[in-house]
């Protein structure tokens, strides 16, 4: 899990009996929680157009890492799919979908 920090850039890590926290520092920020056996990726849903697909190519990258180092296997459950079939299109679509959702729905 290192190299998935290194490979990052500049990373904030959290150490926890029960695993590692990453978050990438900067402008697109997200969360990666890792516990030996799982990995999650959380990313807020205020990433809108360009700044969207920015995101999630850091998120997928850091995910194929992680799918290297570990052994597991990546999945995306907005698109349904693997994270190794790197299906940026159908992540963004799926990402822009839900913040447009929410800013018409809950603000």
């Amino acid at each position: 899990m290192r190299r998935a920090a290194e490979e990052m850039g500049p990373v904030d890590v959290e150490e926890f009996p029960s695993g590692l926290t990453l978050r990438p520092q900067g402008p697109h920020a997200f969360q990666l929680d890792y516990d030996g056996e799982s990995a999650q990726v959380f990313i807020p849903y205020h990433y809108a157009a360009e700044e969207a697909v920015a995101v999630l190519t850091k998120a997928y990258r850091l995910a194929r890492v992680v799918e290297e180092e570990t052994g597991l296997e990546g999945y995306d459950p907005q698109t349904d799919r693997p994270t190794a079939e790197n299906d940026l299109v159908s992540a963004v679509t799926e990402f822009t979908g839900i913040v447009r959702w929410i800013a018409e729905t809950l603000h």
